[in-house]
């Protein structure tokens, strides 16, 4: 049936083969150590005594101790593959997992240069790999989240979809036997004498690894490829579960190429190979199943294989089976992360009817983007963009298989609207279009492979002058100080381990790696059941209704767990501590009606209940932190539940010089002089508050320790995270008890 054997094109001399690994190694050692060098050179500055505690470094972002808590095995992440390697690397080196996780990001993430080097070589141009490989894991947009101390997903998110997508073009190359150009258009007009059925083959360069003549393939080769596809699919998957619409985006185009050219596609093999595909996205074992049926028919039962339906079947079961096992889910999950991200819709989840509000807005990552710092993020500079996106557009023009990468391309062009994080995904693709697009240039003028590396080479130097340029000015940023990991870790010490801690979900994980205890909100608890409480709690100026409002929370939850686990009370603190993370809060109050649940809120700033059961021990910590993100907490916490939107007091932090005039209460800044309601004056031994008779509702803190000044309104001045800071407990000591006091930077209350 074929001219020749499968094998006859990958057993090259031993020769060959080290003549085709030496480039591929040497652009991927180039690019990876370029890359790790400027991922290293913020190290001296991390030489601080406030970058560190028990000589761990303090990490750069809060998902990154939400990873190391798990690695504890506490959190909701203890059961992720990252919270897995952590322990793992831990258990081998013996390092702290702090250590380990503030260092794998300069490492660990730069070998997304491998697939692109790989991909790079396979189409023929190896020396393009350096270019395309340093740019695609140097791109601001991906640098910026793999910095030292960003221990999070990222540092191999770019990684598996880009081997995902590598995989694809792989796959796709051989199946679709098309030469992309003049050759179709004579297969369209066969020649008298002919049969009108030509086989179509690929044209690839001279030095491609199929450039040999091939002009078929048969149905078990190219499905043996689509299970390796696949088992990268599943692993990506493994690592990274929200990263399966990523993978399905991704996966769109192959459909795309084959409607477009379908003259020259065996359908059955196609779809047998997208079944095999997509099977080890989410049907677990059953992959195996489907991908060993299709195997076994292509090896022992050629005929069978060949059936135009079998391949159309094994599509059609794979797509029928994802509802039936994983339900509506996989559906969702191509469609609600992005409405979310896109600020269309919120997360709250179908057993709520009031509208909570959305924390999307407020998240640094999902923040929308202008087309300037678009540019600046995926190709460093507009320049290289235009360049890149022009090489991309040639490279597609000669092999339609590299159409995969496209949607990664959208998703950070779409960063604009989606939020800055998905512009990571398009330094990729625009360091292999500049990559691949010269070196297809350079290969039509027929410029000798020597002098294309040269050339590439030299083309790197001012590309990573830029990246250095800018990298060079990074200057360590814990996400949360010294001070505040201080007090979380006295937590610990005095707290019960089935304690729950109320602090800002934004610090969740930090409290539950350092304090080793449950937190009521984190990185992923920050939807309208946790963040309007939390943020209630945080707004009042009632402590009535604070006290009140954390033990009607806590209750829902722990009830829940007695409900459903009578012997419930019998269990460790830890199995307790789990628990907490399983249960969502207020059930019953998120089925309210707005007016009611509003009423109900209100009702416990006036009336004490008895709360003598149902309890854990709750603590409630506030920080000097909360100063940054005052206005999104005070914008969550005045939520109007019956009309659907926030009411948020004002807060600026003022730069300058400023001065004062205590005797008439006056603050003059650089934009002008503005009356004082009253002051608060924070010293290393001491305080002092001053007030004035004075209409004006504006109140100054200053922190002279941190040479910090405030201006606020009443609404957020008077507000617990406020109040309760750095005013005297004393005057909450009927509902919470002082045990932590390192005021100003932070305070650990105890829920009478």
């Amino acid at each position: 049936m074929f001219r020749k054997s499968n094998a006859e094109y990958f057993k090259p001399a031993a020769h060959d083969l080290l003549n085709r690994l030496l480039p591929v190694c040497f652009a991927c050692l180039t690019a990876y150590f370029l890359a790790v060098g400027i991922r290293l050179l913020e190290i001296p500055f991390w030489d601080h005594a406030a970058f560190s505690f028990n000589n761990e470094p303090l990490m750069g972002t809060h998902d990154a101790y939400g990873w190391m808590a798990g690695a504890k095995g506490i959190g909701r992440w203890a059961d992720q593959a990252m919270c897995g390697l952590l322990s793992f690397l831990h258990t081998l080196t013996g390092l702290s997992i702090g250590t380990l996780n503030f260092w794998l990001p300069a490492f660990v993430a730069p070998l997304a240069v491998v697939p692109v080097c790989l991909l790079c070589a396979y189409w023929g141009y190896a020396e393009a790999g350096v270019m395309a490989g340093f740019i695609a894991v140097t791109s601001f947009g991906f640098l910026l989240r793999t910095r030292l101390g960003f221990g999070d997903t990222d540092i191999l998110t770019l990684f598996f979809p880009l081997f995902f997508a590598a995989g694809l073009v792989w796959w796709l190359t051989p199946v679709t036997r098309s030469d992309w150009g003049a050759s179709e258009k004579a297969a369209q007009k066969p020649k008298k004498g002919k049969s009108k059925k030509i086989r179509q083959q690929v044209i690839l360069p001279e030095n491609s690894p199929e450039s040999s003549g091939s002009e078929v393939f048969s149905p078990f080769f190219i499905w043996r490829r689509a299970l390796l596809v696949g088992l990268v699919f599943s692993v990506y998957m493994w690592f990274y579960p929200s990263g399966f619409p990523v993978a399905i985006y991704t996966a769109l185009p192959a459909v795309f190429i084959l409607v477009v050219l379908k003259k020259g596609v065996d359908w059955h093999i196609i779809c047998g190979g997208l079944a095999i595909i997509l099977s080890f996205g989410k049907l677990g074992w059953m992959a195996w199943f489907v991908t060993l049926a299709l195997l076994a028919a292509a090896r022992y039962a050629p005929i069978f294989s060949t059936n135009k339906r079998i391949g159309m079947i094994a599509l059609f079961v794979v797509l029928i089976l994802y509802p039936v096992l994983k339900g509506w889910y996989p559906l969702t999950q191509l469609i609600n992360p992005i409405l979310s991200y896109a600020k269309i819709s919120s997360s709250q989840g179908a057993e709520t009817l009031l509208s909570y509000p959305s924390v999307k807005q407020s998240i640094r990552e999902v923040q929308n983007i202008d087309f300037s710092q678009l540019i600046f993020r995926t190709g460093i500079h507009w320049t290289i963009f235009m360049a890149g996106f022009l090489g991309f557009v040639l490279l597609v023009r000669h092999y339609p298989p590299a159409l995969v990468f496209c949607p990664l391309l959208l998703l950070a062009c779409l960063s604009f609207k989606l939020g800055n994080r998905f512009s990571m995904y398009g330094g990729p693709v625009i360091g292999i279009g500049l990559g691949v697009g010269l070196s297809l240039l350079l290969h039509k003028i027929q410029v000798a492979p020597n002098l294309r590396w040269l050339i590439q080479l030299m083309i790197i130097i001012p590309i990573a002058w830029l990246v250095w340029n800018t990298a060079h000015t990074f200057r360590p940023g814990p996400i949360i100080p010294r001070t505040y990991v201080q007090t979380l870790s006295q937590t610990r010490k005095i707290t019960p381990v089935d304690a729950q801690l109320w602090q800002w979900w934004d610090y969740g994980f930090a409290a539950q790696y350092f304090a080793e205890r449950y937190s009521f909100g984190d990185g992923v608890a920050h939807y309208g059941p946790y963040l309007y409480p939390l943020a209630l709690v945080h707004s009042t100026p009632s402590a009535l209704q604070a006290n009140q409002v954390m033990k009607y929370t806590a209750q829902s939850q722990y009830r829940q767990i007695l409900k459903e686990q009578p012997n419930a009370t019998d269990f460790n603190p830890s199995r307790i501590r789990s628990l907490y993370f399983t249960k969502r809060p207020l059930p019953s109050f998120s089925k309210m009606k707005g007016q009611e649940a509003k009423d109900m809120m209100r009702r416990l700033s006036i009336n004490s209940r008895d709360w003598s059961r149902d309890l854990p021990p709750l603590y409630l910590i506030f920080s000097w932190e909360n100063m940054k993100l005052a206005y999104w907490i005070s914008y969550f916490g005045n939520w109007d539940l019956a009309a659907g939107k926030g009411h948020p007091g004002r807060i600026q932090k003022i730069g300058g010089r400023v001065k004062f005039d205590l005797k008439n209460g006056t603050l003059q800044t650089q934009s002008g002089r503005s009356e004082l309601k009253s002051i608060d004056v924070i010293q290393e031994k001491n305080a002092f508050h001053l007030s004035w008779p004075v209409k004006n509702n504006s109140h100054a803190i200053v922190n002279e320790l941190s040479q910090e000044v405030y201006i606020m309104d009443g609404t957020i001045y008077r507000s617990m995270m406020i109040q309760m800071l750095i005013k005297d407990p004393g005057d909450y000591q009927e509902h919470f008890e002082l045990v932590i006091d390192n005021s100003p930077w932070a305070r650990v209350y105890r829920v009478k």
